[in-house]
């Protein structure tokens, strides 16, 4: 089992939130789950997670603006991927459009899932490490 990581998950659909919550649960993260994009900076700024997934299609503001919003107001230093079952092309796309690490796909069987989100955590530089 890799360590316990801290995950922000922002999605207004109550079944990916819980699907995805619990998945990750399972292995042993913690879990923060948002149902609204509604203070994502703070609460990225107060639990400094690992990772954050934000669903694209939300109905207060699309992921990827959101994305772009949190970016403009200093949050650079934690990995946000969005999550969606949106193409691959347009997913590609919108990562690079709005300033988000990656993207994972909706859909994937649990452990699968799982195995793309701690993929992503690794792949980044730890924070202390950058430190002087």
């Amino acid at each position: 089992m890799t360590a316990r990581r801290k995950i922000v998950i922002v999605d207004d659909s109550p079944i990916c939130r819980e699907v995805a919550a619990q998945a990750l649960e399972d292995r042993g993260h913690e879990v923060i789950a948002l149902a609204s994009p509604v203070g994502l900076t703070r609460t990225i700024r107060t639990c400094a997670p690992d990772l954050v997934l934000v669903d694209v299609g939300m109905p207060e503001v699309r992921g990827d603006r959101l994305v772009r919003l949190t970016r403009s107001l200093g949050v650079r230093d934690v990995a946000i991927f969005l999550h969606s079952d949106r193409g691959v092309g347009e997913l590609q796309r919108l990562t690079a459009e709005c300033g988000a690490n990656g993207y994972i796909v909706k859909g994937a069987e649990a452990d699968a899932f799982v195995d793309s989100v701690e993929r992503a955590i690794a792949a980044r530089p730890s924070r202390s490490s950058s430190t002087p």
